[in-house]
Parts: C-alpha cells; sequence; structure tokens
C-alpha cells in the first residue's frame, strides 16, 4: 500500500514494508522507519566539502548529493540545490 501526501515544496509519500523492498530494495530495521528524505540547501559544494570534511561518503543524485543509508545509520539523505 502506497499513500502520497502533496506539500507546499514536494510531497510525503508512505508505503509498507512490503513495497519499500520490493521497490528499493530497503528492509526496515523498525518501524516507523524513514527510509529517506531531502534537504533543499543553498550551496551544494558547502554541503560536499562539510560531509567529505567529516568522513562522511557522498555520491551525485540528480543535481545534488546523496549520503548512503548505511553512512546515515538507517535512512539515505538527499541534498538538492535551492
Amino acid at each position: 500500500m502506497i499513500a502520497e501526501i502533496a506539500l507546499e515544496a514536494g510531497r510525503f509519500v508512505l508505503m509498507c514494508p512490503e513495497d519499500l523492498s520490493s521497490r528499493y530494495g530497503v528492509d526496515p530495521p523498525a518501524l516507523p522507519f524513514a527510509a529517506s528524505f531531502t534537504v533543499a540547501v543553498r550551496d551544494i559544494m558547502a554541503v560536499r566539502a562539510l560531509l567529505e570534511r567529516n568522513n562522511i561518503g557522498v555520491a551525485r543524485h540528480g543535481n545534488g548529493l546523496s549520503v548512503s543509508n548505511a553512512d546515515a545509520h538507517g535512512a539515505t539523505i538527499n541534498f538538492d540545490q535551492a
């Protein structure tokens, strides 16, 4: 089951553990579980520098950055240029 809630700036998606697993290959360690979220930032390069200075691995995510769920203690964190 999937439910979407439209927000002024984005959306909030709820899904059952089975859908999360089949769509994204993520098995929640506990419920409720925040699988992923995105943060809008003013300066994506400053965020990248901060993460790298603190030895946090980053990957490109579209026009932004992503910190893996392994590095973020369970949830994938995306950073997008505002």
